[in-house]
C-alpha cells in the first residue's frame, strides 16, 4: 500500500473523529433531556460509537507508532480499526444499557468478552490471502 493511501485514510479518520465528536458535543449540550425524542437518542448514540471507534483507533496506532516504533501504517491500520469497532460496538451498547437502566456488571462482562472472542475469531482465522 503506498504511503499517500495510508495518510488519506488517517486524514480520513481524524477527519471523522473531528465531526463525530462535534455530533457528540452538539448533542449533549444542545438538547433538553425531558424533551427529546428517538432521532436525538439515536444521533447521540450513533456519534459515541463513532468518536468512540475513533478515539481508540487514534490511540492504538499512537501507541504502535511512538511507543512501539512500528512506521508501516498498512500492517496495523486495518487492525486498529477492526479493534476500536468492536470495542465501540461493547461500549455503545453498555451506554444503551446503562440509558435504560438494566446494566449491570453481570452484564457487561458478557459484551466485552463477546468482542474479545470475535477479535481473538479474527485473528486466529486463516487468510485468504496467504
Amino acid at each position: 500500500m503506498s504511503e499517500n493511501h495510508v495518510l488519506s485514510r488517517l486524514f480520513a479518520l481524524l477527519a471523522l473523529f473531528v465531526f463525530s465528536l462535534s455530533a457528540l458535543i452538539l448533542s449533549i449540550f444542545n438538547y433538553n433531556p425531558a424533551e427529546i425524542n428517538s432521532g436525538q437518542i439515536a444521533i447521540f448514540y450513533i456519534s459515541l460509537f463513532a468518536t468512540s471507534v475513533c478515539i481508540l483507533a487514534l490511540i492504538q496506532i499512537f501507541v504502535r507508532y511512538v511507543i512501539f516504533k512500528n512506521y508501516d501504517f498498512s500492517d496495523y491500520f486495518g487492525r486498529s480499526i477492526r479493534i476500536s469497532a468492536l470495542l465501540g460496538i461493547a461500549i455503545t451498547t453498555s451506554a444503551i444499557l446503562r440509558g435504560l437502566r438494566v446494566l449491570d456488571l453481570w452484564i457487561a462482562i458478557p459484551i466485552f468478552l463477546a468482542s474479545f472472542l470475535v477479535e481473538l475469531f479474527f485473528r486466529t482465522k486463516p487468510r485468504a490471502d496467504k
